[in-house]
């Protein structure tokens, strides 16, 4: 199929474009008339403008046929990303894909949810310079003529006319950032501005350990005192992880301190375990939201450790997922239970990663104008516990131990089933020894006599 333009629609096109241009110059006109106009009248069912946003970031202002699910995490990209958008502006050239499974070859970042079959880029040149770039793409695969090339470049330069010297509002959006976590646990945060820190810290004395701790925080503070501030509180966060402090002693801790701070600390503290699969976090303040899904659980074997976190325990057919929101201080409680109804929707369907869950949390967050009263936002997702190993001991490695055989010291005063080598195959660290289960045994055994780790028979 081809884009075909004859010339009495090209005319007609563009004489309608500039005609609207002239009547109502600006970037506005361009997104809510012209964008829309060159899409219908080129039969493709998505468009999208961008525009630079400093040095090296662009910034979608108008799409045409775009979901929200696959807008969200485009909002704002880098220029060196690897779509044909960055490329039309970064190298000044228009780009042309008849075959867009073909051109993820040159662009491997294309978004593989796209049903799009062909697409093209074409810079916004003012000025000598590229301000921009407009893209179209078509689900039916298209072969661009001369004519059809023509037109477009002849759009993009109306285009690029009309957004010359135009200036981008402050970014209000919240951007979204994926942090690098073992199997088993996926962390992302927001953050709108720079009073705002997200980290993820492991223990580096459990490195080796087949059950490490995993913690996260989320610190928000005062712009002109924030560096001071969450310098102290991060202090007393990094003693209350090395001595695995419960998040919700972490909060009191805070709270004494607060009298010696330069201004108010807001933000949030979890522990994580992808061992047992589960989450416990607490708010430091109380303009920090807190919601966990599902919610109430008890941490296996550290029952009397917590004292009032918001705790999420993976079931074995689910995952267990946190959503921290820090709102701006001040913020109304009519807003704060709006924005607590669209964090528990997000919640409720929290997708394959965390990224997914805060991309669709900031979406409705911008569809409803309630960005500006979030300062950031921390989520995790952790999947269903499991043994270390991959998979439970079965009872078949069961009978290969030999009844009474001595494997180590076992100092935590557990015995466990171990493999060849002698590694505990429920994970823990000290070894011990096994004795055999017949299969009337196991199944009248009493919670008491077995692993809490692995369920096993204890000697």
């Amino acid at each position: 199929m081809t884009v075909d333009v004859e010339a009495r629609l090209m005319l007609r096109v563009l004489g309608g474009m500039a005609e609207r241009l002239a009547a109502a110059p600006g970037l506005n006109t361009v997104c809510d008339a012209v964008l829309p106009a060159l899409a219908d009248a080129l039969g493709a069912e998505v468009a999208a403008l961008v525009l630079r946003d400093g040095e090296s970031t662009l910034r979608v202002v108008a799409t045409v046929g775009l979901s929200e699910g696959v807008r969200a995490p485009w909002t704002e990209f880098d220029l060196a990303a690897g779509v044909p958008l960055a490329a039309a502006v970064r190298e000044s050239r228009d780009v042309w894909i008849p075959d867009v499974e073909a051109g993820r070859v040159e662009f491997p970042a294309l978004p593989l949810v796209t049903t799009s079959s062909s697409l093209c880029s074409i810079p916004l040149r003012s000025g000598g310079s590229v301000i921009g770039a407009v893209g179209l793409a078509w689900q039916q695969p298209q072969d661009f003529d001369d004519r059809a090339r023509q037109m477009l470049s002849t759009a993009a330069g109306l285009a690029a006319a009309a957004c010359a010297g135009h200036v981008l509002p402050p970014r209000d959006r919240l951007l979204a950032h994926e942090h690098e976590t073992p199997d088993g646990i996926s962390i992302a945060c927001l953050s709108g501005s720079g009073d705002v820190r997200c980290g993820v810290h492991r223990l580096r004395s459990e490195a080796r350990s087949a059950q490490p701790a995993l913690f996260a925080t989320l610190l928000a503070a005062e712009p002109a005192r924030g560096a001071r501030t969450r310098d102290a509180v991060a202090g007393v966060l990094a003693l209350a992880r090395r001595r695995r402090t419960p998040p919700a002693h972490v909060r009191l801790a805070v709270a004494e301190l607060a009298a010696d701070l330069d201004g108010p600390v807001a933000g949030a503290h979890l522990e994580i375990s992808s061992h047992h699969g589960w989450v416990a976090a607490t708010a430091l303040d109380e303009a920090t939201l807190v919601l966990t899904r599902p919610a109430g659980g008890t941490p296996p074997r550290d029952e009397a450790r917590f004292v009032g976190e918001h705790i999420a325990v993976a079931p074995a057919n689910g995952l267990a997922s946190t959503l921290v929101v820090t709102l701006q201080m001040g913020a109304e409680p009519e807003a704060a239970d709006t924005i607590r109804e669209l964090a528990e929707v997000a919640l409720a369907a929290p997708g394959p990663s965390a990224l997914t869950m805060l991309s669709r949390f900031a979406a409705a967050l911008d569809r409803t104008e309630m960005a500006p009263l979030v300062r950031g936002a921390l989520a995790v997702i952790v999947e269903p516990r499991s043994s270390p190993t991959g998979s439970a001991p079965t009872r078949d490695e069961l009978e290969a131990v030999q009844v009474g055989q001595v494997i180590g010291g076992g100092t935590d005063g557990a015995r466990h089933l171990v493999d060849g080598d002698g590694t505990p195959l429920c994970g823990t660290t000290t070894a011990g020894i096994w004795f055999k289960a017949t299969e009337e045994q196991w199944a009248d055994l009493p919670e008491a006599g077995r692993c809490r780790v692995c369920g096993f028979l204890l000697a």
